[in-house]
């Protein structure tokens, strides 16, 4: 992919360095991000179609 990258001229600016654990509960899709010199991150995605209010509740309710 980089070379494809540097053939059409695209030019690297930044590189980041993270480490990345992924798990399942219930019906989401949890992951841990540790980036390198900015800390920890977590991402949530829902694994089940839902209308965007009810994915966005569910999610926030893992949360609290």
């Amino acid at each position: 992919m980089t070379k494809i990258l540097l053939a059409l001229n695209f030019k690297e600016i930044v590189v980041v360095e993270k480490t990345r654990s992924t798990w399942v509960y219930k019906e989401a899709e949890v992951a841990l991000d540790e980036v390198k010199g900015l800390g920890v991150f977590i991402e949530l995605e829902m694994k089940k179609e839902t209308t965007p209010q009810e994915g966005k509740a569910f999610l926030r309710s893992l949360l609290v």
